[in-house]
């Protein structure tokens, strides 16, 4: 079983988009722990809400892919469009390959499937933060 280290090092603030509240908040505790402030929405449209009112102290934004109303890939994509540098990483539990058109992989957004460890996820934020995974490719020339 994974334990959880309280991380003062890590700095950085979260938009966390999930329907599920039960997966926000599991979430919301790995990044807690790990230094991260979060900011939690439980959809997309309320996760655009938050960001356009906050979309300067937001760093990385983690939704899940599939949630009703707006889904993931559509709210990065608008999110994007309001701070073109900004980080996604989209969670799900359906296999990356079982999408069609593989959308957030074209837009370059990052992907993580569920389940994972928390040390995956928090290697994957970092990732973010620090500029060094896929989510990056965007803003690269």
């Amino acid at each position: 079983m994974a334990k959880l280290i309280r991380s003062s090092g890590n700095s950085g603030r979260i938009l966390l988009a999930d329907d599920e509240e039960m997966v926000r908040r599991a979430i919301r505790l790995i990044l807690t722990f790990g230094g991260y402030q979060v900011v939690e929405a439980c959809s997309g449209e309320e996760a655009l809400a938050v960001f356009e009112k906050e979309k300067e102290s937001i760093d990385v934004v983690v939704t899940d892919l599939i949630m009703p109303g707006m889904g993931g890939v559509e709210l990065a994509k608008r999110l994007v469009a309001l701070k073109p540098r900004l980080n996604v990483l989209l969670v799900s539990g359906y296999a990356k390959d079982s999408f069609e058109d593989q959308e957030f992989a074209q837009e370059g957004f990052a992907f993580l499937q569920k389940p994972y460890t928390m040390e995956d996820f928090q290697r994957r934020i970092a990732e973010l933060l620090r500029g060094t995974s896929l989510g990056d490719r965007r803003h690269k020339g």
